[in-house]
């Protein structure tokens, strides 16, 4: 996958991230460069959570958003609220975020994984956001 730098690859970044099926390395470097402006001319290293290149002069490891809350909440745009509910069984969890003000905008996903919904209903989010 080519490092998302646009609507349709940022798009194509969250269809990856429906169908994991947990915390994956991988996926984190992507959406770091995603999210993160002065990584544009980097790219991730395959099977890895390392990002080589841009303007640094050593690799980045990306947070691991896939796999925790607290970092896939780091994605959240700038005064966004957010809301993860999971299942009795553990086996669902949906993520709803959400601005009332100056626009009325939210966003909401549903997987297995807590932090994957956040990260997904967060990428959706940011589309929204200029």
């Amino acid at each position: 996958m080519t490092s998302p730098s646009t609507t349709d690859s940022v798009a194509a970044l969250i269809a990856r991230l429906r169908e994991a099926t947990g915390g994956n390395t991988e996926l984190d470097a992507y959406i770091h460069l995603a999210v993160t402006p002065e990584l544009a001319d980097s790219h991730v290293r395959e099977g890895s959570g390392w990002i080589i290149g841009g303007n640094h002069e050593s690799p980045t490891y990306a947070p691991p958003y896939t796999a925790s809350i607290d970092a896939a909440l780091t994605l959240l745009p700038d005064k966004w609220s957010w809301r993860c509910n999971a299942s009795e069984n553990r086996l669902h969890s949906t993520a709803i975020v959400g601005r009332s003000y100056p626009t009325n905008a939210n966003a909401s996903a549903e997987h297995s994984s807590p932090a994957i919904a956040l990260c997904i209903a967060a990428l959706e989010a940011r589309r929204q956001t200029p």
